[in-house]
C-alpha cells in the first residue's frame, strides 16, 4: 500500500504482485483533508494517509499474512518503536496494531502514483475562500529582523566586491574543519579558494597569460574572456565563484530569499546573481535551490492548466460507418493462428472476430479487406490504440 499526503489531500494505492512478479495496482483512493486536518504537523499528515488507507481497504489487508506500507516520510519507519506519542497518535497506534505490516520509506520522486493522486488540481484549494485556507497566516518576515537589516543583507552582495578585493590571494587555513557560517561570505570565499584546486589552477593559467586553460581542468570558457584583478578571477567582468557549495548557496540565498527581492522566479534570480557572479552550472544550482525553497513551495500559485475531461465519441449515423479495432495476442495456437483481430461496429455493436497467424501490418490489412471491406465496404472512421499495425 503506497500512501502520500500533499497537505490538503491524502491518497493511496493498493497493489499486489502477479504471477510474473510484476507489481499491479488494484485500487486507488484520494480524499480531501478537513480544515482541522490541514493544520496537522507533516508527520501526522503522512500518518493520516496511512490510517485512511487501512480504513479504506480494511477487509483486503486483514486477509493477507503480511503487507508493506510505502511512504515518503522517513520518520514513519520508526513510529511502531517505543516513543512518546500524543493523544491522536495513541489512537492511531491502536488502529495500526490490528495489522501485520511493515512501514517502508521511499523518496517522493519514486512514490509517483500516490503523489499524483494527492496533488490533483481539482482537490487543491481554488482560492483564499476555501475553508482549508481561512484563518491560516503565512509569516514571511522574521520577527527579529527589520526591513533595513534585510535590505543591507541584499545589497551586501553587490557591495561585497570591495571587501573581497581586500582579501589576500592565499591565507593560512585552520586545521579544524568547523562548519563555516552560512552568511559570512568573506570567510566562505577564503575557504572556497583553498578547497577548489581547479579555481587555483585556472587563476594561475590566466596570470601566466596562457592561450587556453589546461585540458585537465575541463573548463569550457574562453581564457581570453578572463582576467585577474586584485587576485580575484573574473569572467566577462563577473567574479568567478570557486566550487564550494556553502559559498554558492549563500550567494543564491541572499539574492533570492531577501525581503527586498521577494523570492523571485528562476530566471529573475539567475539574472540578479549573474550581474556580479559566474560559475559553471550556475543556472542548474539556482533551479535546484528554488525548487527546494520552502517559502516558494508554500506560497507560489499552481501554474499548470486544468486537466482536460474525457469526451465520448459522437454516435455514428449509420451502421458500419465507424468501427473500432483491437487485437488479442498470446492465444493457444489453433490451425496456425494464435492472434485475434476484434472489429466492432460502434453503432450496432456487432462484432467480427478474425483469427490471425500474426499481427504484422500486411496480415492485418489482408484480413481487414477480406472480412470487413468485402461485406461492409470501407468505413468512414476507425478507432484504434494506434498500434504499429496501423502505421
Amino acid at each position: 500500500m503506497e500512501c502520500d499526503s500533499s497537505g490538503y489531500v491524502t491518497a493511496g494505492v493498493l497493489s499486489q504482485y502477479d504471477e510474473n512478479g510484476i507489481l499491479r495496482p488494484c485500487a486507488y483512493f484520494s480524499r480531501k483533508n478537513t480544515p482541522a486536518e490541514c493544520n496537522y504537523e507533516i508527520h501526522d499528515k503522512e500518518l493520516l494517509a496511512v490510517i485512511r488507507g487501512l480504513e479504506e481497504w480494511d477487509a483486503e489487508l486483514r486477509s493477507v499474512e503480511k503487507f508493506k506500507v510505502v511512504t515518503d516520510h522517513k520518520n514513519l519507519e520508526y513510529f511502531m518503536k517505543p516513543r512518546m506519542l500524543n493523544e491522536r497518535q495513541v489512537r492511531w497506534s491502536l488502529i495500526l496494531g490490528r495489522y501485520n505490516m511493515e512501514i517502508l520509506y521511499r523518496p517522493g520522486k519514486q512514490n509517483i502514483r500516490a503523489d499524483a493522486l494527492s496533488r490533483r488540481e481539482q482537490d487543491l484549494p481554488a482560492d483564499a475562500n476555501d475553508d482549508r485556507l481561512r484563518g491560516r497566516l503565512i509569516q514571511v518576515l522574521k520577527p527579529t529582523t527589520s526591513y533595513y537589516e534585510e535590505a543591507d543583507e541584499a545589497t551586501g552582495i553587490i557591495a561585497m566586491s570591495a571587501r573581497i578585493r581586500a582579501l589576500p590571494a592565499a591565507t593560512q587555513g585552520n586545521d579544524q574543519e568547523d562548519a563555516p557560517r552560512q552568511h559570512d561570505i568573506e570567510n566562505l570565499w577564503i575557504q572556497s579558494v583553498e578547497k577548489d584546486p581547479v579555481y587555483q589552477k585556472a587563476r594561475e593559467a590566466v596570470e601566466s597569460q596562457q592561450r587556453r586553460f589546461p585540458a585537465a581542468l575541463q573548463i569550457k570558457c574562453s581564457i581570453a574572456e578572463c582576467k585577474i584583478e586584485d587576485q580575484i578571477l573574473y569572467f566577462r567582468n563577473r567574479k568567478w565563484v570557486p566550487n564550494y557549495e556553502p559559498l554558492r548557496t549563500s550567494i543564491i540565498e541572499r539574492t533570492h530569499s531577501s525581503v527586498v527581492t521577494g523570492h523571485p522566479g528562476r530566471e529573475i534570480t539567475y539574472k540578479m546573481v549573474a550581474r556580479d557572479f559566474f560559475w559553471p552550472g550556475m543556472s542548474n544550482d539556482i533551479r535546484r535551490y528554488i525548487r527546494n525553497c520552502d517559502t516558494c513551495g508554500r506560497t507560489k500559485p499552481w501554474r499548470d492548466g486544468l486537466q482536460g475531461l474525457l469526451k465520448p465519441l459522437p454516435v455514428p449515423e449509420q451502421i458500419w460507418k465507424e468501427i473500432s479495432i483491437d487485437f488479442i495476442d498470446g492465444l493457444p495456437e489453433s490451425d496456425g493462428k494464435k492472434s485475434l483481430m476484434v472489429v466492432t461496429d460502434r453503432l450496432s455493436k456487432d462484432v467480427v472476430f478474425i483469427p490471425l497467424a500474426n499481427t504484422e501490418t500486411e496480415t492485418v490489412v489482408q484480413a481487414f479487406i477480406t472480412y470487413v471491406v468485402a461485406y461492409h465496404w470501407i468505413p468512414d472512421a476507425i478507432t484504434s490504440d494506434r498500434g504499429t499495425q496501423h502505421t
